[in-house]
C-alpha cells in the first residue's frame, strides 16, 4: 500500500516481473480498512509519516488483522537525530527510540534493531536517518489469551 500512484505503479510492475501474487492498495494507510486477516504485514517507512494519534490507530489495526503466528515487519525514524531540515514537513510523526518495540510488547519479538541509514535525495542532499526496525511474530495463542 501506499498514497502514492507512482510508487504503486513500480510495485505492481515489480511484482508482476517477478512472478509474485501480490495485491497493490493505492490509499492512504490512515483510512485503509483491512478485510481481512494476513500472515504478514509490512509498513516500512510510513509510520513515521503520520501523526502519534493516527499511528497509534493504524499499528493497532495491523496487529488486529495478523493471524495468529503471522507477522509484523515494520521500519521506522526515530527522534535520535533531527529530521532533515528539507524533510521536517513530512516527518510528523517520528518515534523515539524504543517506541516501536513498546507497541509490540505482547508480542514475540523475533528482530529488533536500531541503526543509522546514510541516504541520498535528490539534488545530491545527504541525510541520516536513525532506524529502529522490528519483526514481531503474534502469539499463536493470542486471540484467546488477550
Amino acid at each position: 500500500m501506499d498514497v502514492s500512484e507512482a510508487a504503486c505503479a513500480r510495485l505492481r510492475e515489480a511484482a508482476e516481473t517477478l512472478s509474485l501474487n501480490m495485491g497493490v492498495v493505492c490509499e492512504d494507510a490512515r483510512t485503509f480498512e483491512f478485510s481481512r486477516t494476513y500472515d504478514v504485514v509490512i509498513a516500512h517507512g510510513i509510520l513515521h509519516l503520520v501523526p502519534p494519534q493516527s499511528r497509534q490507530e493504524l499499528i493497532a489495526r495491523m496487529k488486529a488483522h495478523t493471524s495468529p503466528g503471522g507477522l509484523n515487519v515494520v521500519a521506522v525514524f526515530t527522534d535520535r537525530l533531527p529530521a532533515p531540515p528539507d524533510m521536517a514537513d513530512e516527518f510528523v510523526g517520528l518515534f523515539g527510540e524504543g517506541e516501536l518495540s513498546a507497541a509490540y510488547a505482547d508480542w514475540i519479538v523475533e528482530l529488533d534493531q536500531a541503526y543509522t541509514l546514510n541516504d541520498e535525495h535528490g539534488g545530491g542532499i545527504k541525510h541520516e536517518h536513525p532506524v529502529n526496525k522490528l519483526v514481531a511474530r503474534k502469539p499463536q495463542d493470542f486471540a484467546t489469551a488477550g
